[in-house]
């Protein structure tokens, strides 16, 4: 029922098992300018534009060696 914990498990099989093993530097770089990147629109709430980024910098700390 954790939805959060099943999402941080499918991002961290997704981007450091298998072949993406090959590829770490490579996902890691583009999760932080992907994160980096990411901007608030102008009607956005502050707790959504949150709720957005959150998943972005998890998946940077999953990426972390």
């Amino acid at each position: 029922m954790d939805s959060i914990g099943l999402l941080n498990l499918i991002k961290k099989l997704a981007f450091t098992e298998s072949t993406n093993n090959l590829h770490t530097r490579h996902n890691k770089a583009m999760s932080h300018i992907d994160l980096m990147n990411l901007h608030k629109d102008r009607f956005q709430s502050m707790q959504d534009f949150r709720v957005q980024s959150l998943p972005m910098k998890k998946e940077c700390d999953v990426l972390e060696p």
